[in-house]
């Protein structure tokens, strides 16, 4: 009986170990760099995402670093900076997002991207992190601010 009690100790530590691992959050950006005359950024709208605040809160981070955008169904032949996203939803309890990824394109060429994703897994995705719930602003604003870290308005004008 002494040799079973320390097994099960043992079985429990690695299965909450392994719940808590899989609950890093991945992201990773790619900022534009700092000699992109950016004036206007045209958003390709992705009608597949239906994560209703996505679109919104990314035109609010670009607008707070200080740079235009407008949205198109279809981007007209004289936008020169176009924005592309994706993102997908989750549920555990709740729906929430578990990833995005959005690429910003010159010349059909990527000049900066940033990417958000939650583990897969137990629990919905995400595992036991509870900033899996966090709104889609919470996660997509620090990203959003790395991306455009190294423009400014000022060298437009």
């Amino acid at each position: 009986m002494t040799v079973l009690k320390p097994m099960r100790v043992l079985a429990i530590s690695f299965a909450v170990i392994g719940a808590i691992s899989g609950c890093a959050i991945q992201t990773t950006v790619q900022p534009i760099p700092p000699n992109q005359p950016i004036a206007e950024i045209c958003i390709l709208e992705n009608p597949k995402v239906i994560i209703s605040d996505f679109l919104p809160v990314i035109q609010e981070g670009i607008q707070r670093n200080g740079l235009r955008s407008k949205v198109f169904r279809e981007i007209p032949n004289t936008c020169t900076y176009v924005l592309e996203y994706v993102a997908f939803q989750k549920w555990d309890f709740t729906p929430f997002m578990s990833e995005a990824n959005i690429r910003l394109y010159h010349a059909q060429e990527i000049v900066g991207t940033a990417n958000y994703k939650l583990p897969s897994g137990i629990f919905g995705g995400g595992g036991l992190n509870p900033a899996k719930w966090n709104s889609t602003k919470e996660k997509l604003d620090p990203l959003l601010d790395e991306l455009f870290k190294n423009y400014s308005l000022a060298k437009v004008r």
